[in-house]
């Protein structure tokens, strides 16, 4: 009975010494390095990499808990004997392992997968960049009407408001805009001025990253509404003047956008209207063109 007492707790001894030796053994064991497109490095005790995953331990809990990063986020594994293997970003393996002297410099620290958030691909600057903002828009040129025909002199437009740019997609955005516009024409004795508020519904293209210059265009319609006219110091109304305050028709914008914020453009419009609230008096058009700035707030 002695005897079989001292053989179970000699064995029961050498178990133990074993266990410690096989853990001092995992223990000691060189760690693994998993190198991260985001130049992140992680220390750690490589268990197994599947289709989707890789999958190591703590190097100082070799029998702990497992913990795991995306396959597509990993550059490349480098293990303990310096063997190398790389992925081509989705996962699946680029180049076959390679035998290195010594292992990867890195500036950063090694981290655990706590400390390592879940990343996302960056977007784009253009798509970071597209928001609505809202800017000004001020131009200048000149206009004048037209019936049957005839022509009037040509005067003198100028407009100016405020414009915003609200994103549909990547390249294209709504550009609504509110200004005042004023359509001035020299007449003998005096010069008489048209002066209207205009809403404009256009769709404007975008700016792109990159380039030191991008074309930009703009196409829409707009509504104008006659404020008053003016004449010697004096002013009335269109209906007064016998005149229609109703005035709509389409716009072009060509030009060139020097960033996100400022652009230069010529501009061009055509409307219809009947200048004229008699029965059967003949439909008026007007054009104006020019020159115009815009600059977007909120950078």
């Amino acid at each position: 009975m002695k005897k079989l007492r001292t053989l179970l707790s000699l064995s029961l001894l050498l178990t133990s010494l074993f266990s410690q030796l096989i853990s001092l053994g995992q223990a000691s064991r060189r760690p693994d390095q998993i190198v991260l497109y985001n130049n992140t490095v992680i220390e750690g005790l490589i268990s197994e990499i599947n289709e989707t995953l890789v999958v190591y331990r703590k190097v100082s809990a070799p029998q702990g808990a497992r913990f795991q990063v995306k396959k597509s986020e990993v550059d490349h594994v480098r293990y303990a004997n310096n063997d190398i293997e790389r992925f081509d970003g989705k996962g699946n393996k680029a180049t076959p392992a390679k035998r290195t002297a010594a292992p990867v410099a890195s500036a950063k620290k090694p981290v655990s997968a706590r400390d390592v958030p879940v990343r996302q691909a960056q977007p784009q600057a253009a798509d970071a960049d597209n928001r609505t903002r809202f800017g000004l828009t001020l131009g200048a040129g000149g206009g004048l009407w037209m019936a049957e025909g005839e022509s009037s002199d040509m005067g003198l437009a100028f407009r100016g408001g405020i414009t915003a740019e609200i994103p549909l997609g990547s390249s294209v955005a709504l550009a609504p805009s509110v200004e005042f516009m004023q359509l001035s024409q020299g007449e003998s004795p005096s010069t008489v001025a048209l002066n209207y508020g205009v809403a404009t519904l256009a769709i404007a293209s975008l700016y792109k990253p990159g380039r030191s210059v991008n074309l930009f265009y703009s196409a829409g319609v707009y509504g104008a509404y006659g404020i008053n006219i003016t004449a010697n110091g004096e002013s009335a109304t269109f209906d007064e003047a016998n005149f229609s305050p109703l005035h709509v028709g389409a716009e072009l914008k060509l030009g060139a956008r020097f960033s996100p914020a400022f652009t230069v453009y010529g501009q061009g419009n055509y409307g219809i209207t009947s200048m004229i609230s008699v029965s059967g008096a003949p439909a008026v058009s007007q054009v104006t063109f020019g020159v115009g700035l815009r600059y977007l707030f909120g950078q």
